[in-house]
């Protein structure tokens, strides 16, 4: 089994977005949207200010693809470390 040392990178929204906006839901809770054009693609992506936590996202191609995805009750980090531990049936397999 290989084992990659790099540590797993800090995902969030890439730097190349169009718009940026600062706002508030709920009762106090900060968050940014950002959207993005990309020739015929554009995704619109809303997230929590301090941790990056996904509230909502827009993914649509002018031809072929449409979704929205709304996420509720995000907690952070991994919450069973053990889904990253291989089932010793598949361990020899690699």
């Amino acid at each position: 089994m290989h084992v990659d040392p790099r540590p797993f990178p800090k995902l969030c929204v890439h730097e190349n977005h169009k718009q940026e906006f600062h706002f508030t839901i709920g009762l106090g809770y900060p968050v940014v949207f950002y959207g993005y054009d990309k020739a015929d693609r554009r995704s619109d992506i809303v997230v929590s200010e301090h941790l990056c936590a996904p509230v909502s996202g827009v993914f649509f191609d002018h031809h072929s693809f449409e979704a929205r995805i709304n996420y509720w009750d995000v907690k952070l980090g991994v919450g069973n470390p053990i889904v990253f531990e291989l089932p010793k049936a598949c361990e020899n397999k690699m």
